[in-house]
């Protein structure tokens, strides 16, 4: 977990979760070329003691504390292929120096590898290994077989196969329903698109926002098989939320 590729899955595997991502918008489709609408290390920019900060040092990362945050500006993906309806406003995701944090993950990782402010853009956020003064992005398939050999570490081949990148997805609003959101706020945070989400995003702030998130992270859910379940869209996002609920604890 210490090296560079381990500590980008981590910050990756953290983030993940507290931020809903879909694997797609987290890790270079295979085939795709890296570019402008990718997830990159400009993505990611912090609130430090009360200030924005788009590229912080090392004193900066190294200083933070409970009431910081890290931002990032989601890419375009399924429910938002241009990026104009959630692109628009950050991913607030709030410190505490905890396992699981995604914050003090992905902290960890720019402490890791150190990206000039020149480089952020052309610099994926989480990658394979570095090589010179390139970075790697890391692609789709080997993020599937690295959380594949995680899983198949504390459970069985058979009980491995349920899950997937988009167990985060589904696992984020299993957890806030868990601890009491309502569908709105949980398609919101989950950036799944309807009138109503849109509304509730809008009008998060950072502390609200890191509240849910900290919360999520508490919550105890079930098991929920996921390698089966349908496409979700504005239409059927609801009745699925309803679906789960009866199988959180």
């Amino acid at each position: 977990w210490e090296s560079v590729p381990g500590t980008s899955l981590r910050a990756m595997l953290c983030t993940a979760f507290s931020g809903g991502f879909r694997k797609a918008e987290l890790a270079l489709p295979d085939g795709a070329t890296f570019d402008m609408f990718c997830i990159s290390r400009a993505s990611l920019a912090w609130r430090i003691a009360g200030v924005h900060v788009v590229a912080p040092t090392l004193e900066q990362l190294r200083s933070l504390r409970r009431g910081d945050f890290a931002l990032i500006t989601p890419p375009p993906s399924k429910a938002d292929q241009f990026g104009t309806f959630f692109g628009a406003r950050p991913v607030w995701l709030p410190f505490v120096d905890v396992q699981g944090n995604a914050a003090a993950a992905l902290a960890r990782l720019e402490l890791r590898v150190p990206v000039p402010a020149k480089r952020r853009r052309s610099t994926s956020l989480f990658i394979e290994s570095p090589r010179g003064t390139e970075c790697t992005p890391l692609r789709a398939h080997l993020a599937d077989r690295l959380l594949k050999y995680l899983l198949l570490q504390i459970m069985s081949k058979e009980k491995a196969a349920r899950y997937s990148w988009h167990s985060f997805h589904i696992g984020l609003a299993c957890a806030l329903l868990a601890k009491g959101g309502k569908p709105e706020l949980i398609q919101a945070l989950c950036r799944w698109k309807s009138l109503e989400s849109l509304a509730i995003y809008a009008r998060l702030n950072a502390e609200e926002y890191g509240k849910w998130v900290l919360m999520a992270l508490s919550a105890r859910i079930s098991s929920i098989q996921t390698a089966n379940l349908p496409q979700i869209d504005d239409a059927d996002c609801v009745a699925l939320l309803n679906e789960v609920a009866g199988k959180v604890e």
